[in-house]
This record gives C-alpha cells, sequence and structure tokens, in this order.
C-alpha cells in the first residue's frame, strides 16, 4: 500500500513536513479531535466517481481482482491483491457477498484504516480523540441508490449540517423521517459541544 492517493502538498510554510512524519513526531496543535468513518464507505459515492460499475447484482472473485488491478487510486501492489481478495473474500461464491466484501475491502483502504491510524497518532500524543461509525442510510437518497448501500461515505454531513431541517433549495434539503429529524438533532447537538468544548 504504498501509493497515497492524494498526498499532500508539502510547502516548507502552512506543511513544513510530510504529514505522517509530522504526527509520528508528535508535531501537532494540542487540541482535541474527531473523526470517524461510516459503515459502508466505498458503498456507492466512491464506487461511482471512482467507475466502478455493474456491481449492483454482485460480482466475481475474478471480477474483484480485475477492478483492484484497475484502481491505482487504493495503492495495492499487484502482490498484495491474490491476500488482499483471500482475507476479505475467502472461500464465498456468493456474488452478492463477494460485492460486500470487495466494498468492505475498498472503503477499509480508503477511508477506515487512514482514519484509525490518524486517531491512533492523537491518542498517543495524549490528546482526547473521538471516534465515531456512523451508520443510517438517509431516505432522502434512496431513490437515487441501491437498496444495499448503508451509511455511506458522507451521509453522515446530511445530519451534522441539519439537512432534515433544510429548505427545499438547499442540496441536503429533503423529506426526512420523524426519527431522521431526531437523528439529526443529536447528531448536530454532539457536534456542537464538541466545536464549543472538544
Amino acid at each position: 500500500m504504498g501509493m497515497q492517493p492524494f498526498p499532500a502538498s508539502v510547502d516548507g510554510v502552512f506543511l513544513p513536513k510530510p504529514p505522517e512524519e509530522m504526527l509520528a513526531n508528535k508535531e501537532s496543535n494540542k487540541v482535541p479531535f474527531i473523526i470517524g468513518m461510516n459503515n459502508h464507505e466505498f458503498g456507492w459515492v466512491a464506487p461511482m466517481l471512482l467507475n466502478v460499475t455493474g456491481i449492483t447484482e454482485g460480482m466475481t472473485r475474478e471480477s474483484v481482482i480485475s477492478t483492484l488491478q484497475n484502481l491505482p487510486l487504493l495503492g495495492l501492489s499487484p502482490e498484495v491483491i491474490p491476500f488482499a481478495v483471500e482475507e476479505y473474500i475467502g472461500g464465498t461464491t456468493n456474488l452478492v457477498e463477494i460485492r460486500d466484501h470487495f466494498l468492505d475491502l475498498c472503503g477499509d483502504i480508503m477511508f477506515v484504516i487512514p482514519a484509525v491510524n490518524i486517531a491512533r497518532y492523537y491518542r498517543d500524543m495524549g490528546l482526547p480523540v473521538y471516534f465515531y461509525e456512523y451508520q443510517h442510510p438517509p431516505s432522502l437518497l434512496a431513490p437515487t441508490r441501491p437498496s444495499y448501500v448503508k451509511g455511506d461515505h458522507t451521509d453522515e454531513l446530511l445530519f451534522v449540517f441539519g439537512g432534515p431541517f433544510l429548505r427545499d433549495d438547499v442540496i441536503f434539503a429533503g423529506n426526512a423521517t420523524n426519527e431522521e429529524k431526531h437523528l439529526a438533532r443529536t447528531v448536530m447537538r454532539y457536534w456542537a459541544n464538541f466545536a464549543r468544548n472538544g
């Protein structure tokens, strides 16, 4: 996993060193840190942005390998792919299960593992770290994506920014269930409390 999909621009001023080096050397602002993940980070948005299509009905083991070989953004070297496939897919032959495991693998590589690693750096600096897992698929997005998608990448933003309470001319606005309105109030309260108090 050598390649970084979105490497930082080290300019010597704003970012004096690579982030990994700064974190390892505990060179960071000493402030509380919030970071998290969603339970389906590579559910729909990321596959569409990366043109991973034709997976709604499932995937074969071979199509997983081929797709991983054609996704350099993940940074998986060719010699690692068979091990990753074996770890995540194992011996299953069910096409839907294979697809689901593939999505988990990609989500872990792109979002979950980096989030956990960064949280560990901050924890090791002795700073308070608030780590969350978001799980709710917004009903607003249900008509636009397959039913197997759970809490996708960025879904929590609909609730962090009060989507269920916004007017119709705002991108996050839409009909929300009473449960989603309650969830939005709870999420906004948690995030506002973190912003105020750390």
